[in-house]
């Protein structure tokens, strides 16, 4: 049985892909991740984040059973800011200060003691 190919073109090209990514970029830019600086006499304060990104695409293409064309496509982005500290710049020098997430701490500290004490009770039997 001899089998017929059909060259089709891509679901998603690279530039309909790069575009939305880049523009994304383009509008976080640094203020993004150095917020604007705050004056208070002598002293300035930058405010500092970390910013994480991610992306999906995906697409598919091909014949059913009953010879009816296919095709679909779809993509995905989400982005998070997060503080992270501030930079205060003064005569005597410049320093970053990091911003402590204390709600974050006490849970690695429960589940910490959650898994000592479940890994405990298990040494114990």
């Amino acid at each position: 049985m001899e089998q017929i190919r059909v060259d089709r073109p891509p679901l998603f090209r690279q530039e309909d892909v790069a575009q939305p990514i880049e523009e994304l970029l383009r509008t976080l830019g640094p203020r993004a991740i150095f917020g604007e600086p705050v004056l208070s006499g002598d002293t300035t304060v930058i405010p500092v984040a970390e910013v994480r990104l991610g992306f999906g695409f995906g697409g598919g293409s091909g014949r059913g059973p009953d010879e009816e064309g296919g095709g679909g496509g779809g993509s995905l982005g989400r982005g998070r800011v997060t503080p992270r500290g501030y930079i205060c710049v003064t005569p005597s020098g410049t320093r970053y200060e990091p911003i402590v997430d204390v709600t974050s701490l006490a849970l690695g500290a429960m589940a910490l003691a959650a898994t000592a004490v479940v890994t405990l009770g298990k040494l114990l039997r």
